[in-house]
């Protein structure tokens, strides 16, 4: 029998966070400003930003994890660029590597492409966990501004969640492998070309050239390329052809860099 989750005022009032007087007052304060419930509570300092966060994640059945008390492993750190951390607000907390999760602790869990994100840069599941937003800036201050924050070595236990919830069931989104840097990256793109049959000079002619796109090392090398511009910030990928060549040029801070050439059909 599947047991019905606790609304957010009534966690908090059973957990001893708010009083009914409190939560009473404080949807009365929502109703009126038209501000979230959630809001109006941490603001109105009837309970803490933890505590809200807690009861959020009770409500829609995701883990909690309190980064006071947890603190993130290396290897899931290793694969979320600083850059996208902060983007999002977000910071991995465990690498699943026998089902190739990503367990990330979010402040907002709504916006989709968080997710996409994520996944890209990361080339694994991602299993979302809700964190408090200011405990979320402070370990991503800790984690990747010094360099020398504590991390927690890799482990087989999931990150500190609700009583009875297992953060690595369900929710996982498309998976990816692999990662690394950009001499990697252009070693892959060249790996999967010459997969693709791409060796050589092409002509126009060359009816080996067209079935190209339908070899799966095209689409690993589109992956990669996406890949590598949201690892260096990129706001747009321009692919330009010419006769022989397609050269691929990313615009980071409103400045178009060449990055590499690929085969014409690629």
């Amino acid at each position: 029998m599947v047991m019905a989750r606790k609304g957010m005022g009534e966690y908090l009032i059973e957990k001893g966070y708010l009083t009914p007087e409190q939560l009473k007052q404080a949807e009365e304060m929502a109703k009126q400003s038209g501000s979230p419930l959630a809001k109006v509570l941490v603001e109105s300092a009837f309970c803490s930003e933890r505590d809200v966060t807690e009861a959020r994640a009770q409500e829609l059945g995701l883990p909690f994890v309190d980064l006071n008390k947890f603190a993130p492993e290396q290897a899931a750190v290793n694969v979320v660029p600083e850059h996208i951390a902060r983007r999002h607000n977000v910071i991995p907390v465990k690498k699943d590597n026998a089902t190739n999760t990503l367990i990330v602790a979010m402040a907002d869990t709504n916006n989709p492409y968080v997710a996409d994100d994520l996944r890209v840069v990361s080339r694994c599941n991602i299993r979302a966990a809700l964190a408090a937003p200011g405990a979320i800036e402070d370990a991503i201050s800790r984690v990747y501004g010094s360099g020398t924050a504590t991390l927690a070595p890799s482990a087989t236990n999931g990150p500190t969640a609700q009583p009875g919830m297992n953060p690595l069931k369900g929710g996982a989104v498309a998976p990816s492998s692999g990662g690394g840097s950009m001499s990697d990256f252009m070693a892959e793109i060249r790996e999967n070309v010459a997969k693709a049959g791409s060796s050589g000079e092409i002509t126009e002619d060359d009816e080996a050239a067209v079935a190209m796109a339908e070899e799966a090392p095209i689409v690993r090398v589109a992956n990669a390329v996406i890949l590598q511009a949201i690892n260096e910030g990129a706001s747009d990928i321009h692919l330009e052809p010419d006769r022989r060549h397609v050269r691929v040029r990313y615009r980071v801070d409103g400045v178009l860099h060449e990055t590499m050439q690929l085969p014409k059909y690629i």
